[in-house]
């Protein structure tokens, strides 16, 4: 899978289960986890915060950096992640085609 463009994604949730620290084909350790966010405004005629879609990307940290990660943050926890980011469509079990966002961050850290 070749990566896309660098973005960076502030205040992001981290789902449940939280990080899950895994080992490649090849023996190398990686840490696996999705972040989601959403985006608000605040409406001008109403004065309402209005929220948009929730939004969910798949992260992959690589090498040493995936220990520390997964050691130090949990599901629920809120990080920044910068990052390449690449968008793939799939067929899922029903036929209907599907979509999903994955990232393989050069940086994951804490918001202050």
């Amino acid at each position: 899978m070749a990566y896309g463009d660098v973005i960076t994604i502030r205040n992001a949730r981290i789902t449940d289960p939280g990080v899950e620290l895994k080992t490649s084909k090849a023996g190398k350790e990686y840490a696996s986890l999705t972040v989601m966010w959403s985006t608000n405004k605040k409406n001008r005629q109403t004065g309402e915060t209005e929220f948009g879609p929730t939004k969910f990307v798949r992260v992959t940290v690589l090498g040493f950096d995936a220990q520390d990660i997964a050691a130090a943050v949990n599901g629920g926890d809120r990080v920044d992640v910068t990052g390449s980011i690449e968008h793939t469509t799939f067929t899922k079990k029903d036929g209907s085609e599907g979509d999903s966002w994955d990232l393989l961050a050069e940086r994951v850290t804490l918001p202050v």
